[in-house]
């Protein structure tokens, strides 16, 4: 949550949420108490007939003051988002009571809806309408007392802020009028969502339950509820009579207000002491009657077809087991609560029901039952299997005609196996040979000689198999030599003793003359031999090893990779070869630049090839010794025609080159001389001296 206050409330945790907003806790500094903070929230910018729709029903909520409806704190405004202070809780609402099935006694049932029909008959006297009446929106405190909540959607009767076609509310709980749309509707719309919350409190199921709101909707408003009586068989036609006249479609037909809902609850709830005597009586009697049928369903031949669930004494849950046990503060009248009478009394008239049904269903079945049992003892298993199969029919799900199935089909099975058995020998010991010398042909000796093991095993004197075992011996002893050759072999390549590791594998393939592994050492012995030849520069003897290697195994990727290197290095051999030969041609012609050239080209493919280097060092030092002399003649010439200067950068150049190089030390010499006698005739001059 990004907000720490609304207003001066401190927030402390999030309540819950509804339609139109979100239900803090929060704290008030200044009156130092807790508060329940409704928030507005929307999907898109707050427009302000909304805004003003808010505060209305904030405004007609504080309105209302009722020990059983929540009081209204205080109303604003934060960061553009209204909001409501209200009364703060604690308890839990009507539907998490309903939904756990926390225990009531009958008359506190009655006693909690009728608090809810008088607070609503204040809130309606008052002109307020809730509107969403439902479990949800009715705590229970505490202390035990109902607080109606969220009159967020309640609405002035005589407000003109109605919008048509608007449907306001929680669908389960709906008037038939406001699933309509209804432009008007008062305080009887909260009285038809009373009965639905008084209907789903006493029998656990909401009398209107569809797949979607609107078929929900549409039973509201056109079609009738199951009688209570459908759920709870034995409950009070004036109870009823209360939930049939709450729940009528047309508003002239329910009670005029909550005060007459509640006053019918109340005078029923007064006679509950004298229908749960008729009631426990009833239930007392209908638990003999079944254990009558009970200990009929269990005598022979009966039992077995019938659903074992109603042989059952634990049929009915004891209390605790039905609900939760009842809240600190209410009185656990236990088994002789009349809401606990209706519930197992329902119970019961179910179980009698099915037990009879399954009585007189099986009757005709117990003689096919016998029959089976007494051909199963026979051993009669086709006969007895049939009979079961036509019984499972009718008893699909009874225990002791699955397991008759499954004995039946045991033994049928096992006399099939038995009557197999020496046919599949014979021809086991066929298929054993023939795999065996298949295998012997593939040189699986190992699994030749398993296989006519085996075969002796089932025919120890078979001809055939003794040949077969025979063969194999002497072909894996002839393995076993060459298994130990192999080894020798693989040892000397090991300690790169390549020649004796190519003469054992030879000595190999004279006794196997397929087996790779020998081939794969010559090849191996061929291929290391070829690598440590190109390491050493020997490309030519790389190359015939890797020949060899490929006349014993074409397909070997290194030795085709190693021959392609040995061919490419052989031929860049042979083209630095010919650029060497160039290089010295161009040399030898004074043609220092192109010289130089062709041994680069040599050195890029040979750049470990001292012979190149050495032509490239001889092409560019005589190419500098040229460039030197022609600086020398050009430095000559300047000094000739009296151009000193020029003269010393040609000599300075030159230098650059070769800096040891006489004729151009001794040219600068002379150069720094003559400069010398310049200057000093030019000082005499100056002074006069001619």
């Amino acid at each position: 949550m990004a907000e720490k206050t609304i207003g001066r409330y401190k927030i402390e945790g999030e309540l819950g949420r509804g339609a139109m907003g979100l239900v803090y806790k929060a704290y008030d500094p200044v009156l130092e108490r807790y508060a329940a903070i409704k928030v507005m929230t929307t999907s898109g910018e707050m427009d302000e007939e909304l805004r003003a729709r808010f505060f209305r029903e904030a405004r007609s909520a504080a309105r209302l003051s009722n020990p059983h409806i929540i009081s209204i704190y205080d109303m604003g405004d934060d960061q553009n988002r209204p909001f409501i202070a209200m009364e703060f809780v604690e308890g839990e609402d009507l539907k998490a009571l309903i939904r756990r099935r926390v225990f009531f006694p009958f008359a506190r049932k009655l006693d909690l809806v009728a608090q809810v029909c008088r607070a609503l008959h204040y809130a309606h006297k008052h002109g307020v309408i809730h509107r969403d009446v439902k479990p949800g929106n009715i705590r229970l405190t505490t202390e035990g007392q109902v607080k109606i909540l969220d009159f967020g959607l309640a609405r002035l009767g005589t407000s003109e802020m109605t919008r048509t076609g608007t449907l306001m509310g929680t669908p389960y709980y709906m008037s038939p009028e406001q699933a309509k749309g209804a432009r008007e509707i008062d305080g009887r719309s909260d009285l038809f969502s009373v009965g639905v919350i008084l209907y789903e409190f006493l029998c656990y199921r909401r009398p209107f339950e569809a797949d979607s709101p609107t078929a929900v909707c549409y039973q509201i408003i056109a079609e009738p509820h199951p009688p209570l009586s459908v759920h709870l068989p034995a409950c009070d036609k004036e109870i009823e009579a209360i939930l049939n006249r709450a729940l009528a479609k047309d508003p002239a037909d329910r009670f005029a207000d909550g005060e007459e809902m509640a006053a019918a609850l109340s005078a029923f709830a007064l006679r509950i002491a004298e229908r749960e005597q008729e009631l426990s009586a009833r239930v007392k009697e209908m638990e003999s009657e079944l254990e009558r049928c009970r200990a009929e369903a269990r005598k022979v031949p009966a039992q077995p077809l019938l659903d074992p669930a109603l042989l059952d004494d634990t049929l009915f849950p004891f209390q605790g087991e039905l609900d939760e046990r009842p809240r600190e503060g209410v009185e656990d009248t236990g088994d002789e609560d009349y809401g606990y009478l209706l519930i197992r009394h329902a119970h019961l008239d179910k179980a009698l029901q099915s037990m009879v049904r399954d009585l007189e269903r099986v009757a005709p079945l117990i003689e096919q039952f016998e029959r089976c049992k007494r051909q199963f003892d026979a051993g009669q298993w086709d006969e007895c299997l049939a009979g079961v199969e036509e019984l499972l029919k009718s008893c699909p799900r009874n225990p002791e005609l699955l397991e008759m199935e499954k004995r039946c089909l045991e033994r049928i099975e096992a006399r099939r196996q038995e009557q197999e058995r020496l046919e599949r020998e014979r021809k086991e010991i066929i298929r054993l040979i023939q795999q065996g010398e298949e295998s012997q042909r593939k040189q699986d000796l190992e699994g030749a000689l398993v296989l006519a093991e085996e075969a002796l095993r089932l025919d120890e004197g078979n001809p055939e198999a003794l040949a077969l075992k025979q063969s194999a011996e002497a072909g894996l002893k002839l393995r076993r030599q060459a298994a130990e050759l192999l080894a020798q072999a693989r040892a000397r390549l090991a300690e790169s003793d390549f020649e004796s590791a190519l003469r054992i594998a030879s000595e190999g393939l004279r006794i196997a003359p397929e087996s790779g592994d020998f081939k794969q050492i010559q090849v191996a012995a061929l291929t290391i031999r070829a690598q440590s030849a190109a390491t050493a520069g020997d490309y030519t003897g790389c190359l015939a090893a890797v020949q060899a290697g490929l006349a014993i195994d074409p397909r070997s990727p290194q030795l085709k990779r190693l021959a392609k290197e040995a061919a490419e290095e052989l031929k860049k051999r042979e083209q630095a070869e010919a650029f060497l030969n160039e290089a010295r041609e161009a040399l030898a012609q004074g043609n220092h630049e192109r010289a130089e050239l062709r041994a680069d080209e040599a050195l890029r493919l040979r750049s470990d090839w001292p012979v190149a280097v050495e032509v490239k060092e001889r092409a560019a030092e005589a190419a500098r010794r040229q460039k030197a002399r022609e600086f020398l003649h050009e430095a000559q010439a300047c000094c000739t025609q009296g151009n000193y200067g020029e003269c010393r950068r040609r000599i300075d150049s030159g230098l650059a080159l070769l800096p040891q190089d006489q004729e151009l030390k001794a040219l600068r010499d002379k150069l720094d001389m003559l400069e010398s006698l310049i200057r000093k005739a030019s000082e005499r001059l100056a002074r006069g001296e001619y």
